[in-house]
């Protein structure tokens, strides 16, 4: 089903999917991956993007968590065929997903901010003396 924009309607489409066909930008992926859904990546080209969503793609490829597909390879049965890989490689995909995301991945992030801010601090008031 495709419509032009969903920015409410999107959690109950995520919920309500198995697999998603998408372009390759940063948020989308990681949402995807975060949520666990196989995903056929087909990124912008060079010519319509600086070329980000081409090396998002071939990462999340790589990392084992979708497959890319370039648009300029959309022909023949390549897109039937990668959707078929997409299926059978679905549980493969999922389970790199959930290893994906460090644990406790919020409280990390938290220390090193202390850490840093303290060390700065630190660093500031010394430097005043």
């Amino acid at each position: 089903y495709q419509i032009e924009f969903a920015l409410s309607e999107l959690p109950h489409f995520y919920a309500l999917s198995k697999f998603a066909i998408s372009r390759a930008g940063a948020n989308s992926i990681m949402e995807l991956a975060a949520l666990q859904i196989p995903s056929l990546l087909i990124p912008l080209t060079k010519k319509y993007s600086r070329g980000d969503q081409i090396a998002n793609a071939r990462s999340f490829e790589k990392h084992g968590l979708s497959i890319t597909l370039e648009e300029h390879n959309i022909i023949g049965n390549n897109l039937l065929s990668s959707l078929r890989l997409l299926q059978e490689k679905a549980p493969y995909f999922k389970e790199n997903m959930k290893n994906f995301f460090p644990a406790n991945s919020s409280e990390k992030i938290c220390e090193i901010i202390l850490q840093t801010w303290q060390n700065t601090f630190i660093s500031h008031l010394y430097i005043r003396k």
